[in-house]
């Protein structure tokens, strides 16, 4: 039944990647069953690196050999993480299983904070 039925392979293939009951997609209009099977089909010819289509590149299907120039992005956030990662790794601090995360700025400091009440109370048993 699979095999022999390509509709219902891209039916349950999306439904799939969607995380939705077949029999919830098989209950959306036909027009909108369409549309995601489209979008699906259009998803699936876009390139995991660099998020662009043969057909953008190729002149014979339309495109334009030089439909994008390369250009470097800066994202703040990366940034600051890939610092973090050089200088553990440069300090010889790395530790099996660490990695870095960015938490909002209050978060952190809530962190901090509780982790020197923990030390300020470890400091004072251990005086005491």
């Amino acid at each position: 039944m699979i095999v022999a039925d390509g509709r219902l392979r891209a039916e349950l293939a999306l439904c799939h990647d969607w995380g939705i009951p077949h029999s919830r997609f098989l209950g959306w209009p036909e027009i909108d069953q369409d549309k995601a099977l489209a979008y699906a089909d259009y998803h699936a010819g876009v390139c995991k690196g660099c998020g662009t289509r043969a057909e953008e590149w190729e002149p014979e299907r339309g495109g334009d050999r030089h439909a994008y120039v390369a250009s470097t992005m800066t994202c703040p956030g990366c940034q600051v993480r890939g610092d973090l990662e050089r200088q553990l790794a440069d300090s010889g601090y790395e530790v099996s299983g660490r990695y870095v995360v960015l938490l909002p700025k209050a978060d952190a400091e809530r962190r901090a904070a509780a982790r020197d009440a923990l030390r300020a109370l470890r400091a004072l048993r251990a005086g005491g």
